[in-house]
C-alpha cells in the first residue's frame, strides 16, 4: 500500500509530483514502477471534476422524501492556492448571497442585511440546507489537506459506465478543521475519473455518499457533470449538483478572492 502525505502550503501538488519523480528515478523502496501513486491519482481525480482554476455555473436541487425542498443557481470562481468565490443567482429570496473561502476560513455576506460585515461559517455545516457541506462547494480539493493511501482496486457498477474497474483511495484529514475525518474515493483505472466517494466521521460513522455521473467532454476534458450527494444521517435528503457551464481560466484576478470584493 502506497502512502503519500501532502502539504497544505501553496505548490503542494508540485512538490508531491517532484518527489514522486525523484523517488522513481533513484529506485526508492515502496514505489512500484508503472503504478500511480496515491497522491498522483487523487490530483488526477480532482482534475477530472474541475480544472485547477475555473469559472462555473451550478444548479443545486435538494429533495427530501422525493419532494423538491430547494432549487438554486450559483456562480463559482475558483483559483488554486488562492481561494473560491460563490454567489447565489436564484431564487430571488437568496439572490446576491456571497461566499468566500480563503485557506480554512469560509465567509458569507448578505448585501441586504446592511452593516457591511461578513459572517464566518463552519465548513462542516450544511450549505443552504442541502446534503453538501459548505466546504464541499467552496473548496472541491482534497490533495492539499489529506494524507492519501492507495487501498487497492474494485470493480463497481456505475450508472453510466456499467461494471468498471477502479482504484480505491483512502484520504485522512491532516487537521480537525476539515469537514470530514476520512474520505474513500473510487477512480476509474482506464480514464482516471472520480466516480464515487464516501465521507466518514472520526468515529468511523459514514456521513455521506456521493456519486459522479453524466460524463461529458467539458472544459477540455471528460468530466462528470452531475454529483448526487446523499446525507446518510438523514436518509431522505438527497442533493443533486449539476454543472451547467464550466470554463478553465488562467486570468482570474486575486482581488476577486478578498473580503473587500466580498462586501463591495
Amino acid at each position: 500500500m502506497i502512502t503519500t502525505t501532502t502539504t497544505s502550503k501553496p505548490g503542494g501538488r508540485i512538490v508531491a509530483r517532484m518527489a514522486l519523480a525523484l523517488a522513481t528515478f533513484v529506485g526508492l523502496p515502496g514505489i512500484v514502477f508503472g503504478q500511480p501513486s496515491a497522491n498522483e491519482l487523487l490530483v488526477r481525480a480532482e482534475n477530472s471534476i474541475f480544472p485547477d482554476s475555473f469559472q462555473a455555473e451550478i444548479t443545486l436541487i435538494t429533495r427530501e422524501s422525493g419532494e423538491v425542498t430547494s432549487e438554486m443557481q450559483l456562480s463559482l470562481d475558483y483559483k488554486q492556492d488562492v481561494g473560491s468565490y460563490m454567489e447565489i443567482l436564484s431564487p430571488a429570496r437568496s439572490r446576491g448571497l456571497r461566499f468566500l473561502q480563503i485557506d480554512d476560513t469560509l465567509w458569507m455576506y448578505n448585501p441586504r442585511a446592511g452593516g457591511g460585515r461578513a459572517l464566518r461559517l463552519s465548513p462542516r455545516s450544511s450549505f443552504q440546507g442541502s446534503a453538501f457541506s459548505n466546504r464541499d462547494l467552496s473548496d472541491p480539493e482534497f490533495a492539499d489537506r489529506y494524507s492519501v493511501e492507495l487501498a487497492g482496486s474494485e470493480t463497481i457498477d456505475h450508472p453510466d459506465l456499467g461494471d468498471v474497474e477502479t482504484w480505491v483511495l483512502e484520504a485522512t484529514a491532516e487537521d480537525d478543521q476539515l469537514a470530514y475525518a476520512r474520505v474513500r474515493l473510487w477512480i476509474t483505472k482506464a480514464r482516471e475519473i472520480l466516480v464515487r466517494s464516501h465521507y466518514f466521521a472520526k468515529s468511523g460513522l459514514l456521513f455521506k455518499t456521493a456519486e459522479y455521473r453524466d460524463i461529458e467532454r467539458i472544459a477540455g476534458a471528460e468530466r462528470p457533470t452531475t454529483v448526487e450527494m446523499r446525507d446518510r444521517q438523514q436518509t431522505d435528503r438527497l442533493s443533486t449538483m449539476t454543472i451547467t457551464s464550466l470554463e478553465a481560466t488562467t486570468d482570474l484576478p486575486d482581488r476577486v478572492f478578498t473580503q473587500r470584493h466580498l462586501t463591495r
